[in-house]
């Protein structure tokens, strides 16, 4: 799969393409969650809890990208966000794909959230302005002095920001964060909230995301991480 021309200007390796294929299905797909399905009476079943529904259980979206170091996690992801703009907004074109629009009101759960660790804070910016056209992607950088205005963050594709800030803001009465549905959550060196109990931990648990769009990188993240404090975010 490849990214919008006018938008990413560096050309993806195949296994990059591949991880954008497989992140957009793991965002859009609307398969039975694992061991659901369907039974006889024309309901559902888990097979694990022989649980039964009527209504069909929503889709498992969102999943851990955990490529090796170096094999360029951050551009796939930003050629994700490109990707989900041009087919919401109309802002690009992506090759094999048909533009779709959406009405105004919609338009604002475009922006992406990214999570990250200080010490990649820059590593974004740089990775920005090595692999896009300039200003094709509205970027916020929700640190240090930040706006507490939720509509102007909803202006921007990308809103980038760090563990200890949402940390800091959890419960916070005023901060945007939390109010507001993000289209998409990036947890970028997810393997740092392993710790259910922790501050951070719960921040990122109470974030919320459009139809639970949430991508969590890291290539620690496997082995280092109890499965518990990633999945339940």
């Amino acid at each position: 799969m490849e990214p919008p021309e006018d938008v990413v200007v560096s050309n993806l390796f195949e296994h990059q393409k591949a991880a954008l294929g497989w992140l957009v299905h793991r965002e859009e797909s609307c398969d039975l969650p694992p061991f659901w399905k369907e039974d006889k009476a024309g309901g559902y079943e888990n097979v694990l809890t022989s649980q039964n529904t009527k209504q069909r259980p929503q889709p498992l979206r969102g999943g851990i990208f955990a490529d090796d170091m170096g094999l360029g996690k951050t551009l796939t992801l930003l050629s994700l966000i490109a990707r989900s703009k041009a087919r919401n907004v109309g802002g690009g074109k992506a090759k094999g794909s048909k533009r779709r629009k959406i009405d105004d009101a919609e338009a604002g759960w475009r922006t992406t959230l990214v999570v990250c660790p200080p010490s990649v804070f820059s590593s974004w910016v740089t990775q920005l302005e090595d692999h896009t056209n300039a200003r094709s992607l509205k970027v916020y950088m929700y640190h240090g002095q930040r706006t507490k205005d939720k509509e102007v963050l909803l202006k921007y594709d990308i809103v980038i920001t760090t563990y200890s800030v949402l940390g800091t803001e959890f419960d916070q009465e005023g901060s945007p964060v939390n109010d507001i549905e993000w289209f998409r959550v990036i947890l970028d060196e997810a393997h740092i909230i392993k710790n259910s109990a922790a501050l951070r931990t719960r921040a990122m648990t109470a974030l919320k995301a459009l139809g639970s769009h949430r991508d969590a990188n890291s290539e620690q993240l496997i082995e280092f991480v109890p499965a518990y404090g990633v999945f339940e975010v």
